[in-house]
Protein backbone atom coordinates (compact mmCIF):
# COMPACT_ATOMS: atom_id res chain seq x y z
CA UNK A 1 0.00 0.00 0.00
CA UNK A 2 1.84 3.08 -1.23
CA UNK A 3 2.17 5.79 1.39
CA UNK A 4 0.70 3.66 4.19
CA UNK A 5 2.36 1.39 6.69
CA UNK A 6 1.88 -2.35 7.00
CA UNK A 7 2.73 -4.67 9.86
CA UNK A 8 5.38 -7.25 8.98
CA UNK A 9 3.76 -10.63 8.42
CA UNK A 10 0.25 -9.18 8.28
CA UNK A 11 -1.98 -7.86 5.53
CA UNK A 12 -3.24 -5.11 7.86
CA UNK A 13 -2.75 -1.65 6.37
CA UNK A 14 -4.37 1.77 6.21
CA UNK A 15 -4.02 4.77 3.90
CA UNK A 16 -5.53 8.25 4.24
CA UNK A 17 -7.40 9.33 1.08
CA UNK A 18 -8.86 12.68 2.17
CA UNK A 19 -7.76 15.07 3.37
CA UNK A 20 -4.36 14.04 2.09
CA UNK A 21 -2.79 17.46 1.55
CA UNK A 22 -3.59 20.71 -0.22
CA UNK A 23 -7.29 20.85 0.65
CA UNK A 24 -8.99 23.96 2.04
CA UNK A 25 -11.61 23.10 4.64
CA UNK A 26 -13.96 25.55 6.34
CA UNK A 27 -13.93 25.60 10.13
CA UNK A 28 -17.13 24.27 11.74
CA UNK A 29 -18.34 22.76 8.44
CA UNK A 30 -19.16 19.07 7.98
CA UNK A 31 -16.32 17.27 6.21
CA UNK A 32 -15.69 13.69 5.10
CA UNK A 33 -12.51 11.90 6.13
CA UNK A 34 -11.89 8.89 3.86
CA UNK A 35 -9.36 6.07 3.85
CA UNK A 36 -8.53 2.66 2.39
CA UNK A 37 -7.58 -0.38 4.41
CA UNK A 38 -6.33 -3.90 3.84
CA UNK A 39 -6.59 -6.93 6.05
CA UNK A 40 -9.35 -7.22 8.63
CA UNK A 41 -9.18 -4.27 11.01
CA UNK A 42 -11.38 -4.49 14.10
CA UNK A 43 -11.69 -0.70 14.31
CA UNK A 44 -10.22 2.67 13.38
CA UNK A 45 -9.19 5.71 15.42
CA UNK A 46 -9.20 9.14 13.76
CA UNK A 47 -7.00 11.97 15.01
CA UNK A 48 -5.98 15.42 13.80
CA UNK A 49 -3.30 18.01 14.38
CA UNK A 50 -3.22 21.68 13.54
CA UNK A 51 0.55 21.90 14.04
CA UNK A 52 2.16 19.80 11.30
CA UNK A 53 2.30 16.40 13.05
CA UNK A 54 2.72 17.73 16.60
CA UNK A 55 0.32 16.56 19.32
CA UNK A 56 -2.62 14.77 17.72
CA UNK A 57 -6.15 15.07 19.15
CA UNK A 58 -8.76 12.29 18.95
CA UNK A 59 -11.69 12.93 16.60
CA UNK A 60 -13.37 9.54 17.05
CA UNK A 61 -12.26 6.15 18.32
CA UNK A 62 -13.55 2.61 17.90
CA UNK A 63 -15.03 3.23 14.45
CA UNK A 64 -16.21 -0.02 12.87
CA UNK A 65 -13.53 -1.85 10.88
CA UNK A 66 -15.96 -2.16 7.97
CA UNK A 67 -16.22 1.62 7.42
CA UNK A 68 -13.96 3.68 5.13
CA UNK A 69 -15.30 7.18 5.78
CA UNK A 70 -16.33 9.42 8.64
CA UNK A 71 -18.37 12.63 8.47
CA UNK A 72 -17.74 15.17 11.20
CA UNK A 73 -17.28 18.82 12.09
CA UNK A 74 -14.05 20.48 11.07
CA UNK A 75 -12.50 22.05 14.19
CA UNK A 76 -12.64 25.82 14.66
CA UNK A 77 -8.84 26.08 14.72
CA UNK A 78 -7.54 28.11 11.80
CA UNK A 79 -4.27 26.74 10.44
CA UNK A 80 -2.28 26.01 7.32
CA UNK A 81 -0.65 23.00 9.01
CA UNK A 82 -3.48 20.50 9.61
CA UNK A 83 -3.10 16.74 9.14
CA UNK A 84 -5.26 13.68 9.74
CA UNK A 85 -3.93 10.45 11.28
CA UNK A 86 -5.80 7.16 11.03
CA UNK A 87 -5.02 4.11 13.14
CA UNK A 88 -6.20 0.67 12.03
CA UNK A 89 -6.58 -1.64 15.04
CA UNK A 90 -6.58 -5.44 14.86
CA UNK A 91 -6.06 -7.37 18.07
CA UNK A 92 -2.88 -5.96 19.58
CA UNK A 93 -1.66 -4.43 16.30
CA UNK A 94 -2.06 -0.74 15.48
CA UNK A 95 -1.10 0.45 11.99
CA UNK A 96 -0.97 4.20 11.31
CA UNK A 97 -1.04 6.50 8.30
CA UNK A 98 -1.37 10.28 8.13
CA UNK A 99 -2.03 12.90 5.47
CA UNK A 100 0.87 13.02 2.99
CA UNK A 101 0.95 16.82 3.27
CA UNK A 102 -0.79 19.55 5.26
CA UNK A 103 -4.19 21.03 4.50
CA UNK A 104 -5.71 24.37 5.51
CA UNK A 105 -8.60 25.15 7.84
CA UNK A 106 -10.07 28.54 6.88
CA UNK A 107 -12.51 30.88 8.63
CA UNK A 108 -16.21 30.18 8.26
CA UNK A 109 -17.31 33.77 7.94
CA UNK A 110 -19.63 33.35 10.95
CA UNK A 111 -19.36 35.52 14.04
CA UNK A 112 -17.81 33.75 16.99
Amino acid sequence: MAGGYTYSGSALGVQVRAPNGGENWKALAMQNITWDATGSPDSFNLLYTTKRSVRYTLIAGGISGSLRSYAGWCPNQLTSGAKIRIQAVSGGNIITDESDAVFTINATGYLR
